[in-house]
Parts: C-alpha cells; structure tokens; sequence
C-alpha cells in the first residue's frame, strides 16, 4: 500500500500478524514485475532490486510512481473490517470468505465509494461503479479462530479434520545449508511417493 500511495517502497523492521495471515507481506514480490511491465528499463529496475536486497529501501523515479498511479489502487485494511466483511457476506450471501478475501472485498468496496466518477482511474472516466470481482483464496476452515471472532459458523470439512489426526513433520535448516537444494530433493521425494502410490 505504502509503495502505490507514497512511492516508498520499505522493507517494515517488523510484520505485524493479522487476521489476513496470509498476506501479512514485508516483501512484495509483484512489484518489480509491475515496474517492469510499466517500463521495460532492466538496467534501473535491476538497481532498484538490488538496493532493495541491500537495503530494505526503494524510491520509486517520479514517472514510475506516476504510471503505476494512473492504473493501480491500493487500501489498508483493519482487523475489524476483515471481521466486518467476512460476517457480512457470510449474513447476505451465505458464503464463507476467508481472511484474505475479506481484505479484497473491503478494499474493492472502499475503493467503489472513494473513487466514485472522479476519473482518478482510465476506466472511471465512463463508469460511476466499478464491477470487481475478488477471487476467495482459501477456505475459511484455515481459520477457524478468526471465523468465531467474526462470528461466523465454519464447519470443517471431513478431509481438513482428517489432518489434525496425522503426525507432524518437519525438517530444521541451518542457515548455513542451501534451502533451494534442501527443498528441491524434499519436492522430489513426494513427487517419487506420489508416483508409487498412484
């Protein structure tokens, strides 16, 4: 949000969990393929990746901000606007959102009321209401905890439960290994599985 509004793009010195779990991002990574579809300039891209790594910090040029400005929108979202939302489709809809769906929907719906027939946007030039459609990224049975403070009945699916019963496991890396190799083999192993069980 900080990087479309401000033009600043910082790495935050800590990421604060939220009901969106999901999205609690301290890296985005869409931004520079957003840059670059903007403005195919490799070499300052490049420079702005790299002092991100180094760094933690990017200013956007004037004229990326300006383009990325004149076909993007962004919003924050608050944790009881995430509750708000996920009760309210779920009272007049009887659908369950997830947390992270429920961002989509507030920002969409924020962005309806905001933005209403300035023409900020190319598309709200002719238009006094933007058709949005938000993609439910997960089940809502992920998050149980934050369904009850919404007050939303989630009943878990027999395949979900099913896992809770299962051991768990997991593998320490050393910062020292290489985690892509680490967890290339560990793909292949279940890749191998997979095929011997099917």
């Amino acid at each position: 949000h900080r990087a479309i509004s401000t033009g600043t793009l910082q790495r935050p010195k800590q990421i604060l969990h939220s009901h969106a779990s999901g999205i609690d991002a301290g890296s985005p990574i869409n931004m520079e393929r957003i840059l670059a579809l903007l403005r195919d300039d490799a070499v300052l891209i490049a420079k702005q990746m790299s002092d991100w790594e180094s760094c933690g910090r990017v200013d956007l040029m004037p004229f990326q901000l300006t383009a990325v400005q004149k076909i993007m929108w962004s919003s924050s979202v608050s944790e009881q606007e995430i509750l708000d939302v996920m009760k309210e489709i779920k009272t007049q809809h009887d659908y369950h959102v997830c947390p992270q769906t429920a961002v989509a929907i507030s920002a969409a719906q924020k962005f309806n009321l905001l933005h209403q027939g300035n023409g900020r946007l190319p598309i709200l030039q002719t238009v006094t209401r933007v058709p949005v459609v938000c993609l439910s990224t997960a089940s809502l049975a992920k998050y149980t905890g934050v369904a009850a403070k919404a007050g939303v009945d989630v009943l878990c699916p027999p395949a979900i439960k099913a896992l809770y019963d299962l051991p768990q496991k997991s593998i320490q890396l050393l910062e020292s290994e290489d985690w892509e190799n680490v967890i290339r083999d560990r793909i292949d192993m279940v890749k191998l599985r997979w095929k011997e069980l099917h």
